[in-house]
């Protein structure tokens, strides 16, 4: 399980405009409706992955809110599919672990923090992302 978009932000393209360019090809979501996303913050981490030795990534986070009209479809061979599910079964996802990438659970631990989605009463779940900042 994935975001709708992603992808690495290349020399001389803002986020912004590797999100628009991301958006179109990924998703056929047209630049006017991607352009309506709001930057939602940053998550990085740093990892030892095999191979290639420390790795530093920065997630540049974008909310947007889809019209019921729009469906997202595949525009290259980066996605298989898009499926729509409910918030709790999306949090239920990222609680399993194994069924969501480790990079998007923090990205979506972020965004059920701020839109109330998960219970954090004794703040620990956000200590633990501000780390990731």
């Amino acid at each position: 399980m994935d975001n709708i978009v992603a992808g690495g932000v290349p020399a001389g393209l803002s986020p912004h405009d590797t999100l628009l360019k991301e958006a179109e090809e990924e998703a056929r979501m047209p630049a006017a409706l991607a352009a309506r996303a709001k930057s939602a913050g940053r998550v990085s981490y740093v990892m030892d992955s095999p191979g290639e030795g420390l790795r530093r990534d920065i997630l540049h986070c974008f909310d947007i809110e889809l019209p019921e009209d729009f469906t997202p479809e595949p525009g290259d061979d980066e996605v298989e599919r898009f499926e729509l599910w409910p918030a709790a079964r999306v949090l239920e996802a990222v609680r399993d672990g194994d069924r969501v990438k480790f990079n998007v659970n923090l990205v979506l631990i972020d965004l059920f923090l701020r839109e109330g989605l998960a219970e954090d009463p004794d703040g620990r779940l956000r200590q633990g992302l501000d780390r990731f900042r």
